[in-house]
């Protein structure tokens, strides 16, 4: 069968994976630099995500527990919209400094 442990191995591996890709990228600027960060945006993409994981979550827990499928599903979905919203909200954030910081190294080579 598959083991709790497993599951928990995995998930650490894609997680820890996801942040080197996601921290590279930031750092090394490879965000899109015309693209602006927004509430609106952030409440978008974390409502079209966590839904879409919630729906995978519930088919894959009904078919082990159907009693219990629903609510574990709502509480998984309403976890991974606080989880995204904050996420993309605080990479939003850091973008928009990243972004200011490259205008003023630009407008001072600019300058010289």
């Amino acid at each position: 069968g598959y083991s709790h442990r497993l599951l928990l191995g995995e998930t650490a591996a894609f997680t820890l994976g996801s942040l080197v890709v996601l921290v590279g990228c930031t750092r090394k600027g490879l965000w899109n630099y015309h693209a602006v960060p927004t509430l609106r945006g952030h409440l978008l993409y974390s409502t079209i995500f966590s839904v879409i994981f919630g729906i995978v979550f519930y088919v894959a827990v009904y078919s082990k527990n159907s009693k219990y499928a629903l609510p574990a599903a709502l509480i998984f979905t309403v976890s991974m919209f606080a989880i995204l919203f904050l996420t993309l909200l605080l990479l939003g954030s850091y973008t928009r400094k990243r972004q200011e910081k490259l205008n003023q190294v630009f407008s001072d080579e600019d300058s010289l």
